[in-house]
Protein backbone atom coordinates (compact mmCIF):
# COMPACT_ATOMS: atom_id res chain seq x y z
CA UNK A 1 0.00 0.00 0.00
CA UNK A 2 1.19 3.23 -0.98
CA UNK A 3 1.77 5.74 1.99
CA UNK A 4 -0.52 9.10 0.91
CA UNK A 5 1.51 12.26 2.38
CA UNK A 6 -0.71 14.76 3.85
CA UNK A 7 -0.37 18.74 2.81
CA UNK A 8 -0.45 21.14 5.58
CA UNK A 9 -1.11 24.67 3.44
CA UNK A 10 -1.71 27.57 5.69
CA UNK A 11 -5.57 27.67 5.56
CA UNK A 12 -5.34 24.23 7.06
CA UNK A 13 -3.14 25.08 9.71
CA UNK A 14 -5.52 28.13 10.44
CA UNK A 15 -8.52 26.46 10.69
CA UNK A 16 -7.22 23.67 12.56
CA UNK A 17 -6.12 26.04 15.33
CA UNK A 18 -9.50 27.58 15.02
CA UNK A 19 -11.55 24.79 16.17
CA UNK A 20 -9.09 22.54 18.16
CA UNK A 21 -7.73 23.53 21.02
CA UNK A 22 -5.40 20.75 21.75
CA UNK A 23 -3.70 21.77 18.48
CA UNK A 24 -3.01 25.27 19.94
CA UNK A 25 -1.20 23.56 23.21
CA UNK A 26 0.81 21.52 20.34
CA UNK A 27 1.48 24.23 18.51
CA UNK A 28 2.66 26.49 21.30
CA UNK A 29 4.74 23.63 22.46
CA UNK A 30 6.07 22.60 18.97
CA UNK A 31 6.96 26.39 18.71
CA UNK A 32 9.17 26.55 22.42
CA UNK A 33 10.91 23.34 21.34
CA UNK A 34 12.81 25.26 18.36
CA UNK A 35 13.77 27.67 21.11
CA UNK A 36 17.93 27.43 21.79
CA UNK A 37 18.22 25.87 25.05
CA UNK A 38 19.77 28.85 26.09
CA UNK A 39 16.15 30.76 24.74
CA UNK A 40 14.50 28.49 26.90
CA UNK A 41 16.57 28.88 29.97
CA UNK A 42 16.18 32.63 30.11
CA UNK A 43 12.94 32.89 28.66
CA UNK A 44 13.42 35.49 25.92
CA UNK A 45 14.86 35.21 22.26
CA UNK A 46 18.73 35.99 21.71
CA UNK A 47 18.99 34.69 18.00
CA UNK A 48 17.61 36.26 14.82
CA UNK A 49 17.25 33.04 12.79
CA UNK A 50 13.44 33.02 12.29
CA UNK A 51 12.87 29.55 14.28
CA UNK A 52 10.86 29.70 17.75
CA UNK A 53 9.39 32.58 19.35
CA UNK A 54 10.16 36.10 18.34
CA UNK A 55 11.19 38.85 20.67
CA UNK A 56 7.62 40.35 20.93
CA UNK A 57 6.52 36.84 21.88
CA UNK A 58 8.70 34.90 23.52
CA UNK A 59 8.07 35.68 27.39
CA UNK A 60 4.39 34.71 26.77
CA UNK A 61 4.84 31.87 24.42
CA UNK A 62 7.51 30.54 27.42
CA UNK A 63 4.93 31.24 29.93
CA UNK A 64 2.04 29.26 28.35
CA UNK A 65 4.50 26.81 26.99
CA UNK A 66 5.16 25.85 30.74
CA UNK A 67 1.92 26.11 32.08
CA UNK A 68 0.82 23.13 29.41
CA UNK A 69 4.25 21.19 30.09
CA UNK A 70 3.00 21.14 34.37
CA UNK A 71 0.02 19.20 32.79
CA UNK A 72 -2.54 21.80 32.46
CA UNK A 73 -5.01 22.99 29.74
CA UNK A 74 -5.35 26.31 28.66
CA UNK A 75 -8.98 27.39 28.73
CA UNK A 76 -10.39 31.10 28.90
CA UNK A 77 -8.49 34.37 28.18
CA UNK A 78 -5.02 32.55 27.98
CA UNK A 79 -6.76 29.81 25.65
CA UNK A 80 -7.68 32.95 23.43
CA UNK A 81 -3.94 34.48 23.74
CA UNK A 82 -2.78 31.40 23.09
CA UNK A 83 -4.65 31.01 19.86
CA UNK A 84 -4.16 34.40 19.00
CA UNK A 85 -0.43 33.75 19.57
CA UNK A 86 -0.15 30.42 18.01
CA UNK A 87 -1.58 31.84 14.66
CA UNK A 88 1.34 33.84 14.01
CA UNK A 89 3.48 31.12 13.84
CA UNK A 90 1.82 29.12 11.28
CA UNK A 91 4.60 29.07 8.83
CA UNK A 92 6.70 27.16 11.34
CA UNK A 93 4.05 25.09 12.14
CA UNK A 94 3.39 24.58 8.75
CA UNK A 95 7.27 23.89 8.17
CA UNK A 96 7.03 21.26 10.90
CA UNK A 97 3.22 19.26 9.38
CA UNK A 98 4.85 19.17 6.14
CA UNK A 99 8.13 17.63 7.09
CA UNK A 100 10.27 20.50 5.46
CA UNK A 101 12.64 21.21 8.35
CA UNK A 102 13.69 19.20 11.36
Amino acid sequence: MKKINRVWPKERIIALLDRNDLAVERGILCIQSRQTEYERLIKKTKESNGVGWNSHHAQLGHYLASWIKAGNHLSGKWLAKGRKLIKHYWKQLMKVANNEEV
